[in-house]
């Protein structure tokens, strides 16, 4: 039978969504096939339109149970049909099944709470029973404390790191842990790429109280087999804010991925450890895209002593105003090195000041270490870092075997660019690397080590006005490889100091013995000086040394050894302003370094070879002195690449 204007208006009411009912071909059968009944008359649907209770509703099913067929004949008419070609209509009860939220476990007093930010209530199980669905699950915008053990492959999302809060509910356990051991069925099955984290935000209970997100465990000491593998999680939009520590890999649990995540105002931010408690795993593995870490204590915690570790990798992540930025304690071999790809330093540790104290791990007893503030700071022995396309600055490789590459970075060792110094403990067996730096207040450091130099040296060097800065490009470098005579005219002037020198002008006079000990030349010269002091100066005499300038690029190179004593500074300066280099040291005893520096002058300025005590007695040697001119900053940089020394 055909329907009357009247009645298709109160089929549409009752349907709530007017495509379905358009969809129908007009008549009661047609009507009760769509619905899914058995019966459904046009009076039943007048009917109960017109008592307002659609809970009436009869499926004429063979039940008298009128609860029971109401509620289904309600679901069934709640129809959804998506957008898009072929798209096929479906219940909302269906729909709504393609996930679930948190809520759907909760009453509605604990939403409430949620929502309002003043739940105090455990959501542990309402947590666990949604996620064992197996299913997406959401987490509404509100605060949540729970200890959530994540036992299955499981992807959760909210909305937003500042909406959706997270935090522990026994501060003894993380908020989350990950104890999905995928080892097995079918063996490393972690490394599907499973279980994320989205848009979440978890945060400590109190001032740096609690674990955000943990794998295996949250103690270490509560250790099983088979912990490290719990692994492999993504994480998207997610902050840890105000935490012991944000996330935690207790026992190596290789393999997760962090993209645009913030860490804020942590003891840790970050805090990686290898297995130290029976299985076999180390600490790295773990790869951020983006994100931020700031107000930290330490904002990246790394202790390895396991064979074979690598990639702790960075790509583009702001890290600024960490009391510590990095903290790598990195023992034995490395199988693929600390990476920092583009990564922003910004006022940290040095820039800060003062110290924090910080774990320290001797095999698998935990007690804690005090140590000053620091951007980067790698310990422990044999560890290797790359550094690229970025800034890079108060570094300290307080470790032995430690090689710290950086290349295409700005390089500032002054507090007033924005850097740091650069600091290496064991300088004969750590270094640290700079290839094609550039810089505005320069370095100077033991233990650093210039291949080569290529980009922008603005400021450097020699400045003419009292009271500017001085900075010379003190690095050192390779030794001088070849020995040209006739060089040209960039030759200021050079000595391979192979005959007896004499020194003074200054606090006293000293005469040199030749000996038998080059770099490049078999025999240089030994000086010896009793209480040489820091505040006596004594220049090269014969050969002269001193020279005036003319505007251009000076570059000066030499070799020299520390054979006993305190030790000895050399300057290529005028005593005044006219800095070309300026407190160069010796980086241990008994070993030869070539050592060079770039600078500007204007001209009109004196410089000379200078030799300044250390507080005790001492004797040197030096070796293969020269001092070259160029137009161009360029032409210098190509100079101290080509290991010339020119004899003439």
């Amino acid at each position: 039978m055909s329907l009357t204007a009247t009645e298709e208006a109160l089929v549409r009411q009752l349907l709530d969504q007017q495509a379905a009912l358009l969809s129908l071909a007009g008549n009661e059968s047609t009507i009760t096939s769509k619905l899914g009944a058995t019966k459904v008359t046009l009076a039943d649907l007048v009917a109960a339109s017109t008592v307002g209770d659609t809970d009436l509703l009869l499926m004429r099913q063979g039940t008298t149970d009128k609860s029971v067929t109401a509620k289904k004949f309600k679901d069934t008419l709640q129809m959804f049909q998506q957008v898009g070609t072929d798209a096929v209509i479906r219940t909302l009860v269906a729909k709504g099944q393609d996930f679930v939220s948190i809520f759907d476990f909760m009453t509605e007093a604990q939403i409430t709470a949620v929502k309002a930010g003043t739940s105090t209530a455990d959501l542990t199980v309402p947590a666990a029973n949604a996620a064992a669905t197996g299913k997406k699950v959401y987490l509404p915008g509100g605060t949540y404390l729970m200890n959530l053990d994540i036992v299955n492959k499981t992807i959760l999302y909210g909305d937003g790191s500042t909406k959706t809060i997270v935090k522990p509910y026994n501060v003894s356990k993380a908020a989350m842990t990950y104890t999905l051991a995928a080892i097995t069925s079918p063996i490393y099955s972690f490394w599907n790429y499973h279980s994320e984290v989205h848009g979440i935000g978890f945060y400590g209970t109190g001032t740096k109280v609690g674990v955000g997100f943990t794998f295996g465990k949250t103690a270490f000491a509560d250790y099983v087999a088979n912990d490290e593998y719990a692994n492999n999680v993504k994480f998207y939009g997610v902050e840890f804010n105000n935490l012991e520590k944000g996330v935690q890999f207790p026992f190596g649990n290789i393999g997760s991925e962090f993209y645009s995540c913030g860490f804020a105002g942590n003891k840790y931010g970050v805090y990686t450890l290898d297995n130290k408690f029976g299985g076999l795993m180390h600490a790295g593995n773990k790869y951020f895209y983006g994100g931020e870490m700031h107000g930290n204590d330490c904002a990246v915690y790394l202790h390895n002593v396991s064979d074979g570790f690598g990639a702790l990798c960075f790509y583009g992540t702001i890290i600024e105003g960490n009391r510590i930025g990095i903290y790598a304690y990195i023992s034995p071999r490395v199988t693929v090195p600390v990476l920092l790809s583009g990564v922003w330093l910004e006022g940290n540790g040095y820039q800060i000041a003062g110290t924090t104290t910080i774990d320290a791990w001797t095999g698998s007893t935990l007690t804690t270490q005090t140590l000053a503030n620091k951007t980067i700071i790698i310990d422990g022995n044999g560890g290797k870092v790359n550094q690229t396309d970025g800034f890079a600055c108060d570094i300290w490789l307080k470790g032995q075997n430690i090689e710290y590459t950086v290349r295409d970075c700005r390089v500032e060792g002054a507090a007033g660019f924005g850097g740091g110094p650069l600091v290496v403990d064991y300088p004969d067996s750590s270094h640290i690397v700079l290839e094609n730096p550039t810089s505005d207040g320069g370095w100077s450091s033991n233990g650093t080590y210039v291949p080569y130099v290529r980009g922008n040296m603005r400021d450097a060097g020699i400045i003419l006005t009292p009271g500017s800065r001085s900075y010379g490009r003190i690095f050192r470098t390779n030794p001088r490889g070849s020995k040209v005579t006739n060089y040209g005219p960039s030759r200021i002037m050079s000595s391979p100091l192979t005959a007896a020198a004499t020194t003074g002008g200054g606090s006293f006079n000293l005469a040199g013995t030749v000996v038998s000990d080059g770099r490049i030349y078999n025999q240089c010269n030994e000086f010896t000086r009793a209480a040489f002091t820091s505040a006596q100066f004594t220049r090269l005499l014969t050969p002269d040394s001193a020279i005036t300038t003319v505007e251009g690029w000076y570059v000066f190179t030499v070799d020299l050894k520390v054979v006993s004593g305190a030790g000895v500074r050399v300057f290529v300066w005028d005593r005044s302003t006219a800095q070309l280099a300026a407190g160069i040291v010796c980086p241990s005893l008994a070993k030869w370094n070539t050592f060079a520096a770039i600078g500007y002058s204007a001209g009109g300025q004196t410089l000379y070879l200078d030799f300044n005590g250390m507080d005790g007695d001492v004797t040197w040697r030096v070796s293969a002195y020269q001092i070259h001119r160029f137009d161009t900053l360029q032409d210098a940089q190509n100079f101290i690449m080509s290991n010339v020394f020119a004899e003439s």
